[in-house]
């Protein structure tokens, strides 16, 4: 697998609440390296809490609109096509695989690896925390709802 563009985008706000907590910029995730086998490392700028098994993270999954049943998982991990990919040949699984209180390690798993980022204009990993409560600091803080690494 090749390199993706990584970098990280997040909406500035004030502190303020979200389910009752705390909600903080200081509080956020960076995509720190991804290996040629597929294993993304994410480092979130505060200790948090780590989660007890990681199916928690890899099957969880949150109700986003109670009234339309809509039901997500606890990321959304997407692959956004460079300007020569072909998104047929982007398809993938992913799994968490370790956890620190600093650290995520996802493994993704691509159908067609040979395809990623094989041209010059890289395909860009996009990961979204949809269940913010699930990334919540050892201080109270938790990651912006729909925070976004990518």
């Amino acid at each position: 697998m090749r390199k993706y563009r990584a970098s990280l985008r997040s909406r500035k706000s004030k502190t303020n609440t979200y389910a009752g907590h705390l909600v903080d910029e200081e509080l956020t995730a960076n995509i720190t390296h991804i290996s040629p086998r597929g294993l993304v490392e994410i480092t979130f700028s505060r200790e948090i809490f780590t989660v007890p098994n990681l199916t928690m993270i890899t099957n969880g999954t949150i109700i986003v609109d109670e009234d339309e049943g809509i039901v997500e998982r606890v990321l959304r991990i997407e692959v956004l096509p460079g300007v020569a990919s072909d998104i047929q040949y982007l398809d993938f699984e992913w799994e968490a695989v370790n956890q620190t209180s600093l650290k995520l390690f996802i493994q993704m798993t691509f159908d067609d690896p040979v395809y990623i980022s094989a041209f010059t204009d890289p395909d860009i990993l996009k990961i979204t925390v949809i269940d913010v409560l699930m990334f919540s600091a050892l201080d109270g803080h938790q990651i912006e709802p729909d925070h976004r690494v990518m």
